[in-house]
């Protein structure tokens, strides 16, 4: 387990702990002032404001000048919980210049929101995962500017900021979609892509009517995203668009309409699925397969036992799952054909699968697999 992990769980379990456990962790945590990842020092700072020991008062205090924002953040925190409890003075609590306790959080989230547009991507990363961590709904729309960054990997971390932060807060959450909603028609491509990633993770089936148009997107990046973003708002009503992206140029759209459709479950999708089940590209042909199971028509079975014999790995595996949900006793036989075959795709062997489908299978019939 690493540092972080290792306080997080002695944290956990600080409410049983023993007089001598506490005096124990206060020391570890004290050391972990010191350690050179952010977040190992973000946590001890909370932790020992949390324990409750006065001793701790002066190494948090010398946590206040910490480099890292979020280590100040939880640190003075810490020194406020202490404070309610009596074990700090309230002359001990004047920051930096003098300033108020509010008046030096928002300084705080200032100089990270003016990170957020720092030259260094390490920086713009750091800000991200702070402002993630403080938690405060105030930041949002300066979260949304970096969920267009230029680097992916601050994209998708602002992304998940912003979902961790708006959580389960509904007020929260019409605020940013109502900020992305006008994304959608950026001139920039991968801006268009991350609003559409994001509204979709956010489960706003508002946004329907505006993805609909950007099924025709000329970027194939935004459709294959929008088609996704779909897949995870489950709206039936979209069916139809994503059943005509069955037949886009672009083969990730095709998977992706593929496997939404599967999500959505519409039978009608059933025979233009069927239609595309010898696509040219595996993926394709996997998502088919995934798709014709969960929509679960028994007139499935019979391009799933074609898929048995699919040269793709992941393909194959695909529709024995799918076997295994709605194949009927005369799928065994071909399963069994399969019983021997040791290929490992991912976490999944092809051998397990087929013993656990037809386990599915002859339990709906109640019957002893032959």
């Amino acid at each position: 387990m690493t540092d972080l992990a290792i306080l997080q769980t002695r944290l956990a379990s600080l409410a049983t702990a023993s007089t001598a456990e506490r005096h124990a962790l206060r020391e570890v945590l004290l050391a972990k002032l010191g350690s050179p990842q952010l977040h190992v020092r973000a946590i001890a700072a909370e932790g020992l404001g949390r324990i409750g020991d006065e001793r701790a008062v002066g190494d948090l205090i010398r946590a206040l000048h910490d480099p890292a924002p979020l280590v100040r953040w939880r640190a003075a925190y810490a020194l406020h919980a202490l404070h309610t409890r009596a074990l700090v003075a309230e002359a001990r609590l004047v920051f930096e210049e003098g300033r108020s306790f509010e008046q030096w959080k928002h300084a705080v989230i200032v100089a990270l929101i003016a990170d957020l547009h720092s030259p260094d991507v390490q920086f713009r990363l750091d800000a991200v995962s702070s402002l993630r961590d403080i938690g405060v709904s105030t930041t949002l729309p300066a979260l949304l500017e970096s969920v267009v960054d230029d680097s992916e990997v601050v994209r998708e971390a602002a992304s998940d900021a912003v979902l961790a932060i708006v959580g389960a807060d509904s007020e929260s959450r019409a605020q940013v979609c109502a900020l992305l909603a006008p994304v959608l028609h950026h001139g920039d491509p991968l801006v268009r892509c991350a609003a559409v990633t994001l509204l979709g993770r956010l489960g706003d089936r508002a946004a329907v009517s505006a993805f609909l148009p950007l099924l025709h997107d000329p970027d194939a990046g935004v459709r294959r995203n929008v088609a996704a973003a779909l897949g995870l708002l489950g709206d039936p009503a979209t069916s139809a668009a994503l059943i005509a992206r069955l037949a886009d140029d672009d083969p990730l759209v095709r998977c992706n309409s593929a496997i939404a459709l599967g999500r959505i479950a519409d039978p009608y999708a059933f025979a233009p699925l069927v239609q595309i089940a010898n696509d040219e590209q595996p993926l394709v042909r996997e998502a088919v397969m995934e798709a014709l199971g969960r929509i679960a028509l028994p007139a499935a079975q019979a391009t799933l036992l074609l898929g048995l014999h699919d040269p793709d790995p992941g393909t194959k595996v695909a529709a024995i799952q799918a076997l295994g949900r709605l194949g009927d006793r005369q799928a065994l036989k071909p399963l069994a054909t399969l019983r021997r075959d040791r290929t490992v795709v991912g976490p999944r062997r092809v051998d397990r699968e087929v013993a656990a489908a037809r386990q599915a299978i002859a339990a709906r019939y109640r019957k002893a697999i032959p």
